[in-house]
This record gives structure tokens, C-alpha cells and sequence, in this order.
């Protein structure tokens, strides 16, 4: 049984270890001005369950690079990375509550995956999250710091219908 384990673990490890090395590959494919091919590998492997290339789809739709900027779909890929703790595309989320795009605007919404991803040491969060703290009560940061901790304790599932 304890052969079988780490055979399971070894081939997991090496699962990861192609799956990051794809990405990478897709975006020198996205460099190389391979666009389209870029974005099926993406999707591919977004669709495979890949947060960083579910949140890297996410910043091509925000940004309308290879693909039509589609801020509902950028939505789509971030919240699927973001519920797997992927840092950045909890930044990006929250700006697109922040901002209202692709979603209604919600402050807290916002403020608490800024806050779950300076948390978890998303550096930029930290100036997004200090500009939009000035533009809501005392009281609303407070629900969004609420919210925040008990996303992180639902291990970032369902986070949304918390409000």
C-alpha cells in the first residue's frame, strides 16, 4: 500500500509539473503570436481544472488580448481560479466588483477578495484595497472583513451568496 501511495503521489507531482510547464508553453505560443492556438491550450487546460491558466484566460478576456474583451467571461475564469486560493484572480475579482464590470457593482463584494488576497500576499490588492477603503463606510469594511474570513474558512467556495 505504501509503494502504491507514492507511485499515486510521483505521477500527481508529475501531472503538475507538465500542467505548469503548458502554461508557460501556451503563453510563448501567445508571444510567438500563436493567439489562437494559445487560447485552446488555455481553455484546455482551464477547463481541466488549472487555476493559473484559469486566471490568465481571465486577464485575456479583461483585456480583450486574443480574444473579444468580455468582462462576464474574464468573470467566469477568475472565480473559478479564485475559488481554488489563486491570489491573483482574487485580486482581479475584486476589481471587477470594485469597478462593476461583468457584475453589479459591490464594494463589499470587492473589499473582501482584495482582502483575502493581500492575505495571501497579492501585493497589488494592498493599493486597490486602500483606494476603495476610502469610498465606503466604516461599517461596510467591516462586513467585507466578516465576509472575507468566512470565505477563507469555507475554503473559498461559495463566497458570493455569503452577502
Amino acid at each position: 500500500m505504501t509503494l502504491r501511495n507514492s507511485l499515486a503521489s510521483c505521477l500527481m507531482l508529475l501531472c503538475l509539473s507538465c500542467q505548469a510547464q503548458t502554461v508557460v508553453e501556451s503563453m510563448a505560443l501567445f508571444d510567438e503570436g500563436k493567439t489562437s492556438e494559445a487560447v485552446a491550450q488555455l481553455n484546455k487546460l482551464g477547463q481541466g481544472g488549472n487555476a493559473d491558466a484559469q486566471n490568465m484566460l481571465g486577464v485575456l478576456y479583461d483585456n480583450g488580448q486574443g480574444v473579444a474583451q468580455d468582462y462576464k467571461q474574464a468573470r467566469v475564469w477568475f472565480e473559478k481560479a479564485a475559488a481554488q486560493g489563486d491570489p491573483h484572480a482574487q485580486r482581479h475579482l475584486g476589481t471587477l466588483y470594485a469597478k462593476g464590470l461583468g457584475v453589479k457593482q459591490n464594494k463589499i463584494l470587492a473589499y473582501m477578495w482584495l482582502d483575502i488576497a493581500r492575505g495571501l500576499g497579492e501585493q497589488n490588492a494592498v493599493r486597490t484595497l486602500a483606494e476603495l477603503s476610502e469610498t465606503m463606510s466604516k461599517e461596510s469594511v467591516t462586513r467585507a472583513q466578516e465576509l472575507a474570513t468566512r470565505c477563507i474558512a469555507k475554503s473559498y467556495q461559495g463566497c458570493e451568496v455569503a452577502i
